[in-house]
């Protein structure tokens, strides 16, 4: 059983493409990463292509909470180990329009931070307890 990162993540910007990031994220009750990264490669190595491109075990999370409205989606949820600040940095240029704010804090491993994309920068700041 993993440590639990607890995330919230704020998008905000273009309608249009807001629209698009919550359709192809947020199924109900869960948050895909996988419909925006799909892994193609060898699906033996899910684990690997997850870390690498997602920052976390798991590409699919339960949601905790969310505030779905026309310019903004705020998403709480719980990740595996880790963040998933490379999920943000790997799709922040694919939605140029868009402002992403992931605040995350894994108290099991004793670490928190902030990752934020958008006009073309990409920052992940983190610290420990």
């Amino acid at each position: 059983m993993p440590n639990w990162c607890d995330n919230t993540l704020e998008v905000w910007g273009d309608k249009k493409e807001l629209k698009e990031f919550k359709e192809k994220t947020i199924k109900g009750s869960e948050f895909h990463m996988g419909e925006l990264l799909p892994n193609t490669g060898n699906p033996d190595n899910w684990h690997d292509f997850n870390v690498a491109n997602y920052g976390t075990k798991w590409d699919d999370m339960d949601i905790t909470g969310k505030n779905i409205e026309e310019d903004a989606i705020t998403v709480d949820f719980y990740s595996a180990w880790s963040p998933p600040s490379e999920f943000i940095e790997n799709i922040y240029e694919r939605f140029p329009n868009l402002h992403f704010k992931l605040k995350y804090d894994e108290p099991g491993m004793g670490f928190f931070g902030v990752t934020t994309a958008g006009d073309g920068d990409f920052s992940d700041s983190c610290g420990d307890y």
